[in-house]
């Protein structure tokens, strides 16, 4: 989506904080984040991705809804040097006709939300024209028209990441995100990854148009275990759900799709041959196993939730259905079911699900130990192999 109008500048990263040197007047856009900035003069320019999650309260009580990433952007010593800010955003606008206006630009600043109205709003990028800087991201306000609101066509993408797993290293894993094109991938999710012995996998990323608030399923090699088969595109942190996706590390082709719930043509796919697969496995790290996790595992379900309790919080994927598990068995409340629910990552989800599983006994915790395997099977098997 380059434009030949643009100068592109590579960013120096240091932690969470990307540092733009823009050497000339003129446009410049980051190639890691894809955002714009028109200076007047040269200027060294300075954000963070920030993340919407903190706003979420203030986004569902205005009736709003995330359309691109969020930016913390530092202002400038010297005013009136940045002319214009592209704010990158995930619309498909070819799938969209009529009135434009419900898409805004939120602007945070010590925690309160002021609505801007964007100069232009073009294939990519909304335009706002003489910006001040906090945390700035397009977001639909809540005049959405009801076509839209439903289902929100954005443009979307896949990453894949690769690791040998099993005792004896005979299995392969796969893990697949659906995400919005411009969902940034931060440096702490890639050494997260690498910590624990995945490789990315290099396969054009764009799909076709996704939906909101649509289900796509994830389909595998033969015989693959996939779990769980279906993603949403998640838009206010899109790296917290993806599929799993567990193989014989005798498979000779690997071919993945996605397809969109009841639909029968391919969003997106990919193949990967023998050999491609054996030069990714050459670079993943014999069996790394994740960090902080015991690799001794007991033949007790109480010993094993209470002992991997660190590594159920950080990577269980699937909540809900084992809260509905829960509640169907009387374990919980409907109010402990509606106080979980309300948390807004899977790890708070987790962590309070385990807050009020501490006093139970042997039988209630075995329990949640068959609703962990039942809906993550994955990550138990691997943690009772490593």
């Amino acid at each position: 989506n380059h434009d030949p109008a643009d100068i592109p500048v590579m960013p120096n990263i240091s932690g969470n904080t990307y540092r733009l040197e823009l050497g000339c007047a003129g446009r410049f856009c980051c190639l890691e984040t894809g955002i714009k900035f028109q200076v007047t003069r040269p200027v060294t320019i300075e954000y963070e991705l920030d993340s919407w999650s903190k706003y979420i309260d203030t986004l569902q009580l205005q009736k709003s809804g995330v359309l691109g990433p969020l930016f913390n952007i530092k202002t400038p010593v010297e005013p009136n040097i940045v002319s214009a800010v592209y704010l990158p955003h995930y619309l498909c606008l070819k799938e969209l006709s009529g009135d434009l206006s419900w898409i805004k630009c939120a602007h945070f600043k010590d925690g309160n939300l002021s609505v801007e109205t964007p100069t232009q709003v073009l294939p990519f990028h909304v335009i706002l024209e003489n910006p001040s800087f906090s945390s700035l991201g397009v977001f639909f306000w809540n005049l959405i028209p009801k076509a839209a609101a439903k289902y929100i066509p954005i443009h979307g993408k896949v990453h894949l990441y690769f690791k040998k797993a099993g005792r004896q290293c005979v299995e392969y894993k796969i893990h697949l995100y659906l995400l919005p094109a411009f969902a940034p991938v931060d440096k702490d999710f890639l050494q997260e990854k690498t910590s624990n012995g995945f490789v990315k996998i290099d396969k054009p990323p764009r799909t076709k148009t996704i939906y909101t608030k649509k289900r796509y399923i994830v389909k595998g090699p033969k015989n693959a275990h996939v779990q769980p088969t279906g993603l949403d595109v998640q838009c206010v942190s899109p790296l917290e759900s993806y599929t799993d996706i567990t193989m014989d590390a005798a498979v000779k082709l690997i071919d993945l799709s996605l397809v969109q719930e009841g639909g029968k043509d391919r969003i997106w796919g990919c193949r990967m041959s023998r050999g491609e697969v054996e030069e990714l496995s050459a670079q993943v790290p014999k069996c790394a196993k994740p960090k902080g996790v015991l690799v001794r595992h007991s033949g007790s379900k109480q010993q094993f939730v209470d002992k991997y309790r660190e590594a159920l919080i950080k990577w269980v994927s699937l909540v809900d259905p084992i809260l509905d598990s829960l509640v169907a068995q009387e374990l919980l409340t409907d109010e402990a079911y509606d106080n979980i629910r309300s948390k807004t990552t899977t790890q708070e989800k987790m962590r309070e699900l385990f807050r009020i599983s501490r006093g139970w006994g042997m039988s209630d915790k075995g329990k949640l130990y068959d609703a962990l395997k039942k809906h993550n099977g994955p990550l138990i098997q691997h943690l009772k192999e490593a």
